[in-house]
């Protein structure tokens, strides 16, 4: 979800085996044990890091896959 060129593919399938693309859902995302507070790490000992890797796999795996998928269903042909 981090590799547009990956998504492209995985959108080319979908058409490829279904047709058309009419909603797309993003269920994906998470956190890493080093982005997340604990009795041994403080918010204040957050590493800005893993805070950027956990941004990156929530932001961007969000904003890809509809960046491609978003393009298909805006021109799509009315069926």
């Amino acid at each position: 979800m981090l590799d547009k060129e990956s998504i492209q593919q995985a959108a080319v399938a979908v058409e490829k085996t279904f047709g058309r693309v009419d909603f797309l859902i993003n269920g994906a995302g998470g956190n890493k044990t080093r982005a997340t507070t604990s009795p041994e790490l403080s918010f204040f000992d957050l590493p800005a890091e893993a805070i950027n890797d956990v941004f990156g796999l929530n932001f961007l795996g969000t904003l890809l896959p509809s960046q491609v998928f978003g393009k298909l269903m805006v021109h799509k042909k009315k069926a």
